[in-house]
């Protein structure tokens, strides 16, 4: 089978690779390498650690060979990268949050959707939106892929990854209310990193590790009917 693979750190590689301090992601290890390795499949790992879902889009839009593949895989990451941030007052309260974070993610649906072909979506550092429902072309694969690893543990409704919380200074007027939930949010992403599942490992702690990238291609082998 020809695969066309795309997403970010999560869809790029495997999070315990102790040789590449830096970034913390070692392509060989990851989705790639399971799929490849002992099966006759083909992958195209288009993912870029670190981008937005606009990349994501972008890089799948660009692809020359993306209507000769058997399967798109996509990995989604966090919505509020996609968001221009502002030093000061850019979001009213945590609702707004919400809604902005909605906004941006159903419009990379919809770019997704547009491409007029099945795209198999999973969720990475943010849960995937029930909106995706809506959206003909888009397959809900694994909605949150660290639910799948860690079945004790709740995906949060927003994800620190864009460093945007830290333009949030004593000039803006954000509710007392809004902090707290933000803080419990965070609060919940940290218990996935201090979790003792086998599936994360040191010094990294935020991606899957070479087991925890095996149970995820095992999942989408068995959904996909792969070999």
């Amino acid at each position: 089978m020809k695969i066309l693979l795309a997403g970010d750190s999560w869809a790029w590689g495997d999070g315990d690779d102790k040789y590449h301090p830096r970034s913390n992601i070692n392509a060989i290890r990851g989705i790639t390498y399971h799929l490849t390795k002992n099966y006759p499949h083909i992958v195209q790992n288009v993912s870029k650690a670190g981008c937005n879902n606009y990349h994501i889009v972008n890089q799948l839009k660009s692809n020359r060979f993306i209507k000769a593949v058997d399967y798109i895989l996509v990995i989604l990451t966090d919505p509020l990268r996609n968001v221009p941030l502002k030093p000061i007052n850019w979001f009213k309260d945590y609702d707004n949050l919400l809604e902005i974070q909605n906004s941006s993610i159903n419009r990379t649906y919809k770019d997704l959707n547009n491409l007029g072909l099945p795209i198999y979506c999973m969720g990475g550092t943010n849960k995937l939106d029930p909106d995706i429902k809506n959206y003909p072309n888009l397959i809900n694969l694994c909605p949150s892929l660290p639910e799948f690893l860690v079945e004790d543990w709740t995906a949060p409704k927003i994800f620190f990854s864009a460093n945007w919380h830290k333009k949030i200074s004593t000039y803006d007027k954000v509710p007392v209310e809004t902090l707290d939930k933000l803080i419990e949010d965070y609060d919940q992403w940290l218990k996935l990193s201090q979790s003792q599942s086998p599936y994360f490992s040191d010094p990294d702690k935020w991606h899957p590790n070479h087991e925890g990238y095996k149970k995820i291609t095992e999942m989408v082998k068995e959904k996909l009917n792969l070999p």
